[in-house]
């Protein structure tokens, strides 16, 4: 990949398409695996009794959750290990493979360890008090504001994920605490093409879960929900490859002249 000194969408969006289409078979192939894995996780763990208990006692569809939470997080690193893989190579090694995505596995629960305890639990508690207040303040309108407010903090915490996902495709990188750091970092990242591509990724989203959802009933759940999770992980791939493309030129074009010539070679090997 030629190195470039800008980083204007259009060119990092044309490379991540290139990338993409030159292995869309295997992408394909994959995703259509992943949304068949999680439809059989959905069925396994939220059966109709569970659904049934959960009209009284709310609780117990929470390790469910967990559970395949869990799922879609592998899922994840298995695509973030897929992305190192063919950025450096056009085959894929089986066995590095796996260890990579157990890897990236550990270093995605980490990420969510860390964000419950230091950002997750005081911003419920600042969410909770400004949700009495605006029903105070604005009854009739009021939860209605609130939840455009936690529409655009999930929106937040999505971004800021998946920016985190494509920051730890190389195994080399900065320690966790700045990486972490990094994908907070809203006066650089969200002014940048990154947002754009993010909303890209959430009309994309929202264009496609509509109709799905509406065409589904019991005759044919399983095709409808594997076609859905399918579409959705290929999004996540584009999405995650574009970041881990951006990322790796901005790094490459701010590294210092004298620091370049030692890493020609790892930017280098990142092929479309």
């Amino acid at each position: 990949m030629n190195k470039q000194s800008s980083l204007r969408f259009n060119e990092v969006f044309k490379q991540t398409i290139h990338f993409i289409s030159n292995r869309i078979g295997t992408i394909i192939i994959t995703c259509i695996i992943f949304g068949v894995l999680m439809t059989l996780a959905i069925n396994s763990f939220f059966y109709q009794e569970l659904l049934t208990e959960f009209e009284t006692n709310p609780a117990v569809i929470i390790y469910p959750f967990f559970q395949f939470y869990l799922v879609h997080t592998f899922i994840i690193a298995i695509i973030i290990a897929m992305i190192y893989s063919f950025s450096h190579c056009d085959n894929l090694n089986i066995n590095k493979l796996i260890s990579n995505s157990v890897a990236k596995f550990f270093q995605l629960c980490v990420f969510y360890l860390l964000f419950i305890g230091v950002i997750l639990f005081p911003l419920m508690i600042v969410i909770f008090l400004l949700q009495h207040v605006l029903l105070l303040l604005f009854p009739q309108q009021g939860e209605t504001i609130f939840d455009l407010m936690m529409t655009i903090v999930s929106l937040i915490f999505l971004f800021v994920f998946y920016f985190y996902c494509a920051s730890i495709v190389e195994p080399k990188q900065k320690r966790f605490k700045d990486l972490f750091a990094d994908a907070f970092n809203f006066r650089i990242n969200l002014k940048s093409a990154t947002a754009i591509m993010f909303i890209c990724y959430i009309i994309c989203v929202c264009v496609v879960l509509p109709p799905v959802l509406n065409s589904l009933n019991a005759e044919n759940y399983f095709v409808v929900m594997s076609i859905l999770f399918c579409c959705t992980n290929f999004l996540i791939f584009v999405l995650i490859s574009f970041f881990y493309r951006f990322i790796t030129l901005q790094t490459n074009n701010q590294t210092p002249v004298s620091k370049k010539d030692e890493d020609d070679q790892q930017y280098n090997s990142l092929i479309l």
